[in-house]
C-alpha cells in the first residue's frame, strides 16, 4: 500500500487517475475483499482534486464498488462536504 499512497501523492492528475483505476478493478481482488474501506478511502481522499477529469474517474470507481459495497459507500459520502461545488459524485445509489 505505501506505493498506491505515494502515487497518489502525486501531483499529476493522469498518475492518480491510472492508481484509481487500478483500485477500482482490485477491488475484487482478495486483499480489498477483506479490506474495501481501504479502497474506499484512498479513492475518496481524490473526490474534491482540482482536476474534473480525475474527479470523474473517482466518482466511477466508487460507483462500481459500491454495487458490492453499498453500505460501505453510502457510509462514506454521508461523511462528504456536498454543498462543495468540486465534489461531483455521478454515483447512483
Amino acid at each position: 500500500m505505501p506505493v498506491v499512497e505515494v502515487w497518489l501523492a502525486y501531483n499529476n492528475p493522469n498518475l492518480k487517475r491510472a492508481v484509481i483505476e487500478g483500485l477500482r478493478i482490485w477491488a475484487n481482488r482478495p486483499f480489498f475483499k477483506t479490506n474495501p474501506a481501504l479502497a474506499i478511502r484512498l479513492i475518496s481522499q481524490h473526490k474534491a482534486d482540482p482536476s474534473e477529469y480525475l474527479r470523474r474517474s473517482v466518482g466511477h470507481a466508487l460507483r462500481d464498488i459500491s454495487k458490492k459495497q453499498s453500505a460501505l459507500i453510502s457510509s462514506e459520502i454521508k461523511s462528504w462536504d456536498l454543498t462543495d461545488p468540486k465534489i461531483n459524485l455521478h454515483i447512483n445509489l
